[in-house]
């Protein structure tokens, strides 16, 4: 047990709940039962930040929908947990809103119910590195890790005197007011730094333009020769007069021969996007040398300028080393009157042209008969050197930005969780020995339980509970509840033949779901989807 001040005392969350609060797990609602136009929102596990209520989704429900499953209506300063990443365990408070909202099932919502209890604080301590931890050892799953609604309930949390909760609560929210004004000033580095990126490629790689603010688009590559007028010393010139252009392929990958213990660096589309505007060394696949003599795939020298010419289209890398590519690139091998990092350059700073200029609706494509065609504003060898070196140390510099953001960020980040965990510890806020402690607020909580639990609405629960449980028992195999229908049934209608209650609670649906995927994987039950439902069936 992790030790707090004497004032202080520990409680499990679901002993905190009287007055009408709730400790429970959200609702299980289908696609089928969500209506774009529908009153309810649903709020989902990305609208759960870390402190704070990110309001990223947009699903609903009606009514009519929202009746029938008897949903648990959210309220402001409820606490959601998100039982599943990333992170696990995070919490936020519910904000006041002016529509009716419920959660989804992954989501555990806590209102105490209580006026000694401070939902925020009490949030504030479920967010702390010492919580984090044990929900991490509490959590299971090896694809994706969650953790029950069970053990988040049975979760202990150390409580201080009603007062110094206040205090606790009021001194993070200054100092985490002060965190996210930097983190917000932080994150505005990247567009920043791209925006930057492109004055300097405007600046330098558009100098040769005569009359630039007159030219609508300037780019640097042109598909045909172009009629815009260059300063001196500077030329359109076709890029083939300049480099030599090959293409790339594919070895089967059907054939095991082709990429057995394949050593030769193979450049496709999963690559591109990491190697945009870089050198690259190594790839994600490695054909061997009988995988490149069986495609028209060709081993191109280092320094060849790689240009995505679909899919991706107008990302550029130079290769390292020896390389081959797929049939997704145009490579251009540079002879002595270009240097290659001008090259890429200008493909890059040409981006917006290339991909207005591919063709195609949904998949833009740069096709080899334009390739053929492409025009290059060309200074002297010279000027292109030191335009490249002028490009090179101004971006260096903003790499050497960025990357202290980054340290920045994650410093701030360490910070917020440094005072997490003083709150929690007892080491954020003075102790008045004068207040009373927290052990007196916990037992006339629990004398308000124990009166709660006497009265004729908390026995009807109590019936309704028992009888759920009863039902429970009566559960029975996927494989057997199946065979009984013979015939396919959706999700919600194999839960409910299967003998689950219709208000199953989060370990039951769980267990449902475990077994529908040990069926698929041993081939017993195959799933497809239809008018957003899946549908489940014996095989054979």
């Amino acid at each position: 047990m992790d030790k707090i001040p004497k004032a202080w005392a520990f409680s499990h969350l679901s002993e905190l709940v009287v007055n009408g609060g709730i400790c429970t797990d959200g609702d299980w609602v289908e696609s089928k039962d969500q209506d774009p136009d529908g009153e309810i929102r649903l709020i989902q596990l990305a609208d759960i930040g870390d402190g704070i209520f990110s309001n990223k989704s947009s699903r609903f429900l009606n009514k009519h929908s929202g009746d029938m499953l008897n949903v648990t209506r959210l309220k402001a300063d409820d606490i959601l947990v998100a039982r599943m990443p990333k992170p696990l365990g995070r919490a936020c408070l519910f904000p006041k809103v002016n529509y009716a909202a419920c959660t989804v099932v992954d989501i555990l919502i806590f209102r105490s119910g209580s006026e000694s209890i401070s939902q925020k604080c009490l949030m504030y301590f479920i967010n702390s590195p010492q919580v984090r931890g044990r929900m991490e050892l509490l959590s299971s799953g090896s694809t994706r890790k969650r953790i029950s609604g069970k053990h988040l309930k049975e979760l202990s949390l150390p409580i201080p005197p009603e007062k110094e909760q206040n205090r606790i609560a009021n001194k993070i929210d200054t100092l985490l007011s002060h965190s996210r004004k930097a983190k917000k000033l932080l994150d505005t580095t990247p567009k920043l730094a791209e925006l930057y990126r492109a004055s300097v490629f405007k600046k330098y790689m558009l100098g040769g333009f005569d009359n630039l603010h007159e030219i609508k688009n300037p780019a640097v590559i042109s598909i045909g020769r172009p009629s815009t007028k260059l300063r001196d010393g500077w030329v359109w010139t076709k890029l083939l007069d300049v480099a030599k252009l090959e293409s790339g392929h594919t070895p089967r990958k059907s054939n095991p021969l082709f990429w057995n213990k394949g050593d030769i660096p193979w450049i496709s589309l999963k690559d591109i996007r990491s190697a945009d505007q870089k050198t690259i060394f190594d790839t994600s696949l490695y054909p061997n040398q009988t995988g490149i003599d069986s495609s028209s795939a060709r081993v191109l020298p280092k320094g060849t300028v790689v240009l995505s010419r679909d899919i991706s289209v107008g990302y550029v890398t130079i290769m390292g080393r020896e390389m081959a590519t797929s049939q997704h690139f145009a490579n251009w091998v540079c002879g002595p009157k270009i240097n290659n990092y001008y090259l890429q350059y200008a493909l890059t700073s040409s981006r917006d042209y290339l991909l207005n200029s591919g063709q195609g609706t949904t998949v833009k494509t740069i096709y080899m008969p334009a390739l053929k065609e492409f025009y290059i504003a060309l200074p002297s060898l010279e000027n292109q050197l030191e335009i490249v070196q002028t490009i090179q140390d101004k971006f260096l510099r903003i790499d050497e930005i960025q990357t202290f953001s980054k340290v920045c960020d994650a410093q701030v980040s360490q910070l917020d969780r440094s005072i997490l965990s003083k709150a929690y510890r007892g080491k954020l806020v003075h102790q008045d020995p004068h207040e009373e402690p927290a052990s007196e607020l916990l037992k006339r909580i629990k004398r308000k339980r124990k009166q709660m639990e006497s009265e004729p609405e908390f026995q009807k629960s109590v019936v309704q509970k028992s009888n759920l449980r009863k039902k429970s028992e009566m559960v029975i195999p996927i494989l057997e509840a199946l065979r009984k229908s013979q015939e396919p049934l959706s999700s919600q209608q194999l839960l409910s033949a299967a003998g689950y209650p219709n208000n199953a609670d989060t370990d039951q649906i769980e267990k449902f779901f475990l077994e529908i995927r040990q069926a698929m994987n041993d081939k017993q039950v195959e799933m497809w989807r239809e008018d957003n439902q899946d549908y489940f069936r014996l095989v054979g």
